[in-house]
């Protein structure tokens, strides 16, 4: 059993916990690993239970600083000029807003901000030539999570998929929003999924 494309329960081929599949992700729900890059937060594994009960989730906690708050990934062999697409699954603790970006670097990329109490996608922004969002979306899955995703273009091969914390709807900067963080305030995550193309993809472990 799995989760399909908007992240409900999947009994059927579109998933499979030990199959390989299309996740460029590596560590997709093990957010301590190496690949994911930790920027002024901390990451407290199997601090709840996942959606549908299946694995557990992670706490992304912020740490008391004037800066950005969230995590990247750093994955090979992702295809230059394409279409990308990248997806979580959350739920709410202390933070209304998180969200979803890539980038290059400061002066290139995309981000949208999420709002979890209204369920809808409120804002998003683009910086740099070749780079705009396509899509993105918010569905309740169950038990309070949520599945994220966010699709667009780009223009390098170097990419860094993130997930942060936000404040408002209004923080869409690239590539972070900054603010003073709270200790023992952020979101529970579950599960990032990340493909070159169009189409968010089912999740898929790795």
């Amino acid at each position: 059993i799995g989760f399909d494309a908007n992240g409900n329960l999947d009994t059927g081929s579109l998933l499979n916990f030990t199959t390989s599949g299309s996740n460029v992700s590596t560590y997709s729900n093990d957010f301590t690993q190496g690949v994911w890059t930790k920027y002024f937060s901390q990451i407290t594994s199997s601090a709840i239970i996942g959606p549908y009960g299946l694995g557990s989730g992670s706490f992304i906690n912020e740490t008391s600083v004037n800066n950005y708050h969230s995590f990247d990934g750093t994955f090979p062999g992702i295809s230059t000029s394409a279409t990308h697409s990248i997806s979580l699954f959350v739920k709410k603790q202390e933070r209304r807003y998180v969200g979803l970006g890539f980038a290059y670097d400061a002066t290139k990329g995309i981000t949208t901000v999420f709002d979890l109490d209204t369920t809808s996608s409120v804002s998003s922004g683009s910086i740099g030539p070749g780079y705009s969002v396509v899509s993105s979306t918010i569905n309740y899955v169950t038990d309070g999570w949520f599945r994220i995703s966010l699709t667009g273009t780009s223009q390098q091969d170097a990419l860094y998929p993130r997930f942060f914390l936000a404040t408002s709807s209004a923080q869409i900067n690239i590539p972070y929003p900054t603010y003073l963080g709270e200790p023992g305030t952020g979101s529970y995550v579950y599960g990032f999924q990340y493909t070159t193309g169009s189409t968010v993809q089912p999740y898929i472990e790795t």
